[in-house]
This record gives C-alpha cells, sequence and structure tokens, in this order.
C-alpha cells in the first residue's frame, strides 16, 4: 500500500512543473455563485481551529500549491483585509458525510504541515464580478502531494485574526436540509446537588442525504459517568429501586460520557446554548435509516442517591429520523471549535451546519 502510494505521488511530481491548473470544490460552485455565504474562517474575530473535508475532489491527484475562497459574489469587493497568524495542514481524510469531531480522527495516514506558523495576509478584495475570484490565497509552504484515492482534507489552526477596514462573508455552499425535532416521552428524576431534573435533548438533520444525529444532557449529577441507551420502543417500564421509569427498550448503547462540574455534558458547557448545543454524542453518517422512530434515555451513576439503585434517570426522547433530501448534494463538510477552547484543542464544536456545508475552495495544482 505505501508501495502504491509512493508511486502515485511520484507520478504526480512527474508533471510538467510550469502546467498549473485549478480545482474549485465544491464542484457545483465551480462557475456559479455558491447558495450561502458565512464569515468563517476568515471574516470572524472568532479564533478558531478550522477544517474543510472535500469529497468531490476524489479521481482527480493534484501536487497542490495554493489553497484560496472568494467573497460572496452579492457583496460588494471590499477596501479591508485580514492578518492571520497560522498553521495550515492537508491530508486525505474520511469522507463528507462520514466527519469525526475529533480532528486528527478525519485524516487518513495522518496529516502534513503544509503551511509553517506565520502571518499571513487575506485581502483587500478587488476583483468584481458573480462569481467572484478567489482572492484570499493562501500559498503552501510545502506542496501537498494527493492522490485522489481519499477525500481531501485542509486544517488552519488559528492564533490570532485581525481586521483591517471592512471585510466580506465568505462564499459558501450547501445541501438541501430537512430539520428534526424531538418529542418529550417522559419525566427525568432530580439528581443530587441539582434543582431541575436530568434533561436530555436532541438535535438532528438530514443535509444532502447525509445524516446528523447529536444528544446532549444538562443537570446530571456532577462528575457522573453517563451512558445513553437507544432503543426502537418505549415501554416506560418502571423498576423496583430505580428512580424514574425506563423509556427505551436498551436496545443499544452509546459510548459513555463524564458529566462536568455543573452536571452538563456538553463539549463547553458554559457557552451551550439550546440552538448550539455542544453535543459529545453527535454522529454523521449516509441516512440509510429508513426514517424510524427511535427512543433514547440518558443514565448517570448517583451516589448520592437515597434510591435502592444509585441511578439518576434523564427524561425519554422519540424523534424520527427524516427521509434523505437529496434536492441539493454538496459533498464537502466544515468543522471548527472557538476561541475559549485554544488551536490546540482536539475536538471541534457540533453544529447543525457542519457536514453538506462549507466554504467554496479553490485548490491550485
Amino acid at each position: 500500500m505505501q508501495h502504491t502510494r509512493l508511486l502515485a505521488v511520484g507520478a504526480l511530481f512527474a508533471a510538467p512543473l510550469f502546467a498549473q491548473t485549478a480545482f474549485v470544490s465544491p464542484v457545483a460552485a465551480a462557475a456559479v455563485d455558491g447558495n450561502a455565504s458565512n464569515s468563517f474562517p476568515w471574516n470572524t474575530t472568532i479564533i478558531c481551529r478550522y477544517m474543510q473535508v472535500h469529497s468531490d475532489t476524489v479521481g482527480t491527484p493534484m501536487v497542490v500549491t495554493q489553497v484560496a475562497q472568494r467573497r460572496n459574489g452579492t457583496s460588494t469587493p471590499p477596501g479591508g483585509s485580514r492578518t492571520v497568524d497560522l498553521e495550515l495542514f492537508m491530508g486525505e481524510s474520511v469522507a463528507w458525510n462520514r466527519i469525526s469531531y475529533v480532528f486528527a480522527a478525519n485524516y487518513i495516514g495522518g496529516s502534513s504541515q503544509v503551511v509553517t506558523r506565520q502571518v499571513v495576509n487575506i485581502g483587500p478584495l478587488t476583483g468584481a464580478g458573480n462569481p467572484a475570484p478567489f482572492e484570499m490565497l493562501i500559498p503552501l509552504s510545502t506542496p501537498f502531494a494527493y492522490t485522489g484515492v481519499n477525500s481531501l482534507a485542509w486544517e488552519a489552526v488559528q492564533y490570532s485574526n485581525a481586521a483591517s477596514g471592512t471585510f466580506t462573508t465568505v462564499d459558501t455552499h450547501q445541501g438541501t436540509a430537512t430539520n428534526g425535532s424531538s418529542s418529550l416521552t417522559g419525566a427525568g428524576c432530580v439528581a443530587t446537588g441539582q434543582t431541575s431534573t436530568m434533561d436530555l435533548q436532541v438535535q438532528h438533520v438530514d443535509r444532502g442525504g447525509a445524516y446528523q444525529v447529536g444528544f446532549y444532557v444538562r443537570y446530571a449529577p456532577a462528575g457522573a459517568p453517563t451512558v445513553l441507551y437507544l432503543g426502537s420502543s418505549n415501554p416506560n417500564l418502571s423498576f423496583p429501586g430505580l428512580c424514574g421509569n425506563l423509556y427505551t427498550d436498551l436496545a443499544a448503547v452509546l459510548a459513555s460520557g463524564v458529566a462536568d462540574a455543573n452536571g452538563d455534558l456538553r463539549e463547553t458547557a458554559s457557552t451551550a446554548t439550546s440552538s448550539y448545543p455542544y453535543a459529545p454524542w453527535t454522529f454523521v453518517m449516509p441516512n440509510v435509516l429508513g426514517a424510524p422512530t427511535l427512543y433514547v434515555q440518558a443514565h448517570a451513576f448517583d451516589a448520592g442517591r437515597t434510591d435502592p439503585v444509585p441511578i439518576c434517570n434523564s427524561n425519554g426522547r422519540s424523534f424520527a429520523v427524516p427521509a434523505p433530501n437529496i434536492g441539493t448534494i454538496s459533498e464537502v463538510s466544515r468543522l471548527y471549535n472557538f476561541q475559549f477552547q485554544g488551536p490546540s484543542y482536539p475536538n471541534a464544536t457540533p453544529l447543525t451546519l457542519d457536514h453538506g456545508y462549507a466554504a467554496v475552495t479553490e485548490f491550485t495544482y
């Protein structure tokens, strides 16, 4: 396998040095403006670790020498610029519809540093047109030899991002989405040290035929190991010595987590909101589930309980998996975290605008 990769890389470097071309991803936005815009990754004062995974590059081997983004085509070319202290990494990766919220887990065979830490000036942007020209340029210190076998990821680790004048949003493209909802199936218990019942919430969405689902918990016992059970039915079953009822048939258990000092199981509880929960149990997968209704409940060890069984149960929830929405498919996903977590923080923040949503990017090779 390694020998095959070396041969492929060698063949790439054997190409004429003067031959340069470009690949734009998502490919649907190559010649037209993307259907969305966003502040990330450059037009924001929020310092972040930011990654994009591109799957429509598969089958196009290239020695990448530069990555670039463009302004939203409906905006006026601004006179401002950004000064960004960053490092840039690239690597072959998992597919856009199988991303992990652990940055390193997305790479296949590890990543390569393609821009050593330096200050990069982005802008001013002066080019007119819709779509706009690719003027948010980051030349690579070291070219990256991409075989085209797997998806392609790039990751910008930012240390600062300073604005000079007015800048602009970044052109973005996204797949069509169907947002899911959830329903309460039963009440939870009040954990030791809490005044509210242990609360489980669900966020989920299908975007372009890829399904993201995340679960997060509040008001668990502080520092408590917690497990999440998923089921296909709700038995609403009482169990002697256990506070509250069981609202799943315990068909599958998800990986356990540990509540923080506030009793929260969210990526960063101090800044989490109901609109953007930071879910430790968040998954992205191809939507081949067949639109079932599922049932979920969390259970935490609670040493301070007076019940015979020292377990605190959350409320129960049911949710119907949306049918695949393939009206528009964008085979690119993004991941990022926020400045309070620091550039070395290993996890991304799960948001509903992750998969099938990303800045339009040009790879020069």
